[in-house]
């Protein structure tokens, strides 16, 4: 929910500097001031570490671990008990492998969310809270064959053994895109025999639009 926030957040922000319009009494130089002054869109970095964009407190002279815990903010600080990294889940927020149920949940959500369409289209596609840990993460569910009893991913990281876990994404990941190639080929040949006057018409098009100029 914090990263379909940001994703709101940045969206509202973006579409304010657009739609901005100057007033009748305003100058065209007090009008750029006006927008200047906006709230600009913020990357997920800045979000993370100031979601109410009430600023931070940061430390003096953070140690190593400091830096990487609470990338160098005050975790004592009032003003920063908003920042990410200060929460409780914060530290227990990573989960190797891909979690199907999570992602469901957070499609359902960017579904209703009040974002851009190209940013909901790649959020839809490929989620953000998502982050692949092996090479069958990467293979749509429909693509994976590799399947556990109770139904799900069979997951590289669940291995003890390196070599192992090497063996399953050398088998799985190519497993999966020569799998993924095969629909893609089978696909083209159904539409080509389905439409095939499309497919004809898209041809000539291509030949008489850019090959014969070419020629000539």
């Amino acid at each position: 929910m914090t990263m379909i926030e940001w994703l709101e957040e940045r969206h509202r922000r973006q579409k304010a500097k657009k739609s901005a319009t100057k007033k009748d009494d305003e100058s065209p130089e007090a009008f750029e001031a006006r927008v200047n002054a906006m709230p600009r869109p913020r990357s997920w970095s800045d979000y993370m570490l100031d979601p109410l964009d009430d600023g931070v407190v940061l430390l003096n002279n953070p140690t190593e671990d400091q830096n990487e815990r609470f990338f160098g903010i005050d975790p004592n600080s009032d003003m920063n008990k908003d920042a990410l990294v200060t929460q409780p889940w914060w530290s227990s927020r990573m989960q190797s492998g891909r979690d199907e149920e999570a992602i469901s949940l957070y499609k359902g959500y960017i579904r209703d969310a009040d974002i851009g369409i190209g940013s909901k289209a790649a959020e839809l596609t490929r989620p953000s809270i998502f982050i692949a840990t092996g090479a069958g993460d990467t293979i749509p569910s429909s693509l994976n064959i590799f399947q556990t009893e109770d139904g799900g991913r069979v997951q590289a990281h669940t291995y003890d053994k390196w070599w192992k876990r090497a063996g399953v994404n050398i088998v799985q990941g190519p497993t999966g895109f020569i799998l993924a190639g095969a629909v893609c080929v089978l696909g083209a040949k159904v539409f080509a025999k389905v439409f095939p006057s499309l497919v004809k018409a898209a041809t000539e098009s291509v030949d008489e639009g850019i090959v014969e100029p070419l020629k000539d």
